[in-house]
């Protein structure tokens, strides 16, 4: 289900984040500042903008374009939160992948800073 066989990493690029999905079928990265962009409200619609945006950076698309539809629609029906209609929007997909991985790396973030504390 990946389009390409091979997914290059950068992992010495220290002012990225690398987030991977859960099962690891899925994985990408991006800044720490781009992840702070999507506003951590559980309110519905709250992070849809800054989603948005990051949906249309160049670097991250090329990332998530390795993956097929059909992948990403698969992991988010696993977190049971969107139902197989709202699933078939492969754009929107893209945003929840963004907003759970922004979620995810802005909450690691936190964890680490308190540790460091």
């Amino acid at each position: 289900m990946i389009k390409e066989d091979i997914v290059e990493h950068d992992f010495h690029d220290e002012s990225k984040r690398w987030w991977t999905e859960s099962l690891g079928r899925i994985e990408f990265h991006m800044t720490l500042e781009q992840a702070e962009t999507v506003p951590l409200s559980v309110q519905q619609g709250t992070a849809d903008a800054s989603c948005l945006e990051l949906s249309q950076n160049k670097e991250i698309l090329e990332q998530l374009d390795k993956y097929t539809p059909e992948l990403i629609a698969e992991c988010l029906s696993e977190y049971g939160t969107w139902d197989d209609e709202q699933l078939k929007d492969h754009e929107e997909n893209i945003q929840r992948l963004l907003w759970l991985a922004a979620s995810d790396i802005q909450e690691q973030e936190d964890e680490e800073d308190e540790e460091d504390a």
